[in-house]
């Protein structure tokens, strides 16, 4: 299986050795992970983050599997008011 998340679509194949079995183009990309990540922080701590923190956020703690747990410190957050 092979994806490809882009910022607006994600690309779906299943290979095999003749090629591709199965592909499908999703319009869900990394621009929708960025504004669920921003809605959940908001949610979660009661700060508000921009889409650049959202994007770094996603990638340096981001990661595919379960049991994933790293740290990260945000220096500048606006409190919600």
């Amino acid at each position: 299986m092979v994806i490809d998340i882009g910022g607006g679509t994600s690309e779906v194949a299943i290979l095999s050795l003749n090629g591709i079995v199965y592909s499908e183009s999703l319009k869900v990309g990394g621009d929708k992970f960025d504004e669920a990540l921003q809605a959940y922080v908001r949610r979660k701590f009661g700060v508000v983050i921009g889409e650049t923190t959202a994007e770094l956020i996603k990638l340096q703690v981001g990661c595919a599997t379960l049991n994933c747990k790293k740290n990260l410190k945000l220096l500048s957050l606006e409190a919600v008011t």
